[in-house]
């Protein structure tokens, strides 16, 4: 079973997703929890994107967000 270091730092990540896709909504993204096909299909029908180029943007903001240490702390961002 692999660890979803975004469910565990959800709501920290939330406010960084809301920066970087400001048409996303809250209450959604509280919904969504860290699975991140979900965040692509939110993403999608928020910045009326396919799901192809949701999941594209999404893995380069996740490889990002892992390898950040201000996003995640060091023991998870070295995990990664």
């Amino acid at each position: 079973m692999t660890s979803n270091p975004f469910r565990k730092h959800w709501t920290t990540l939330m406010s960084q997703i809301r920066q970087k896709w400001p048409e996303t909504n809250a209450k959604a993204l509280t919904s969504i929890d860290g699975d991140l096909s979900q965040l692509a299909a939110h993403l999608s029908d928020a910045h009326d994107l396919t799901l192809q180029e949701a999941a594209e943007v999404i893995d380069a903001w996740t490889w990002t967000a892992l390898n950040d240490t201000a996003v995640l702390p060091t023991s998870q961002a070295q995990a990664a």
